[in-house]
């Protein structure tokens, strides 16, 4: 049986439809409706990963985390470096360079609490946690204090953070 040209436009004018129906059926199906879903999720981040309850909620906040915890290692110098207490101070230190990242510091302002990090990282895992290392946290935390006031003042006045134009 052949087609002619008659068949061959009623075929494709039925089919179009049902194309385009179930193209637009596949799509809803796969996005689904959207609602308004959990006020507390902040990025999509947030709906695929758990955050640990230690992660900081910003550079004041991680400071004080590590000042915590560093003050609860200094009282208790015999725990165990199996802790759940060195095991939150290990992740700080290791989440310290994304947080400043995150800031409004500038590249020259963040290297120096990168490098600190770094550098704490590497002790833990070649001689853990010495007395040294606990003073590189302290210092890490001293440097946290500094980038603080420095984004403070950029707060106060932001005409400061952008540099002022040379005429000649």
């Amino acid at each position: 049986m052949m087609l002619n040209a008659n068949g061959i436009q009623r075929a494709f004018r039925l089919t179009i439809p049902k194309v385009w129906m179930g193209c637009l059926a596949a799509v809803v199906l796969l996005v689904g409706c959207q609602g308004e879903g959990d006020s507390s999720k902040k990025t999509l981040f947030d709906d695929e990963h758990e955050l640990a309850a230690h992660w900081p909620e910003g550079l004041a906040d991680l400071r004080l985390k590590l000042q915590t915890r560093l003050e609860q290692l200094v009282a208790q110098p015999e725990r165990s470096e199996d802790s759940q207490l060195y095991a939150e101070l290990v992740d700080l230190v290791a989440w310290t360079p994304e947080i400043a990242a995150d800031t409004d510091l500038t590249e020259s302002q963040w290297l120096p609490i990168r490098n600190a990090a770094e550098a704490i990282r590497k002790s833990v895992q070649g001689a853990g946690w010495t007395d040294s290392t606990k003073d590189q946290v302290a210092e890490l935390c001293k440097l946290l204090e500094q980038a603080e006031q420095q984004l403070a003042g950029l707060k106060q006045s932001p005409e400061a953070a952008v540099e002022p134009e040379v005429t000649s």
